[in-house]
């Protein structure tokens, strides 16, 4: 079923703030985007003059984001500008490639395509919350493109479906996974600095 992992993921974020964080307006905030992306998630917009239908949860998720940016000054609009583009043509390289050439395909693409674009904005961004959006953005950005490459050739595609949102639910997981490690790597470091300096 499409957009189950993006609902299990949202509930589990949902009971995560609700219950393990501190009461806050950017708490409460975001509780409220995450409910509101679970009760859009069944929902579809259809797109005039088309057949296309699009996820009201990933709209909503896209203007929230687009709001989200305008808080960045230049250098780092600069930098999310440079990154999303190349993790959407990363996007849509490995997805006409799977389309083409589906071969090489080891297991689930969702999955290889996740991982890729971890490594790929591990490398590209250093910030935690600045790769987040890099991702976000560059999954709109290969997704446009995606759809441009397949609508061109008259094939049947459905842009920011609930399969785009579970792709996103994925590579948010996989995201929060590498900053507990990152967590855990400099609470190790911090305690054996503390360790040697009492020695």
């Amino acid at each position: 079923m499409e957009g189950i992992f993006f609902i299990w993921l949202a509930w589990i974020i949902f009971v995560i703030l609700t219950f393990f964080y501190n009461s806050s307006s950017n708490r409460n905030r975001n509780i409220f985007h995450v409910l509101v992306l679970i009760i859009l998630s069944p929902y579809e917009f259809p797109i005039p003059v088309s057949s296309i239908h699009v996820s009201l949860a990933a709209l909503y998720l896209i203007i929230i984001l687009f709001l989200h940016t305008r808080t960045f000054n230049l250098k780092q609009i600069s930098h999310l500008f440079i990154s999303s583009l190349i993790i959407g043509l990363c996007i849509a390289s490995f997805g006409i490639f799977a389309m083409i050439d589906p071969v090489w395909i080891l297991f689930d693409p969702t999955w290889m395509l996740t991982i890729i674009l971890l490594y790929l904005s591990i490398i590209l961004v250093y910030q935690w919350k600045l790769r987040i959006v890099s991702l976000l953005l560059g999954m709109i950005v290969g997704e446009m493109l995606m759809f441009m490459a397949v609508y061109r050739l008259g094939l049947p595609y459905h842009p920011f479906s609930n399969s785009w949102m579970d792709q996103v639910a994925k590579v948010g997981a996989g995201n929060m996974i590498w900053r507990l490690f990152e967590i855990s790597a400099t609470a190790i470091t911090q305690t054996r600095f503390a360790a040697k300096k009492e020695v």
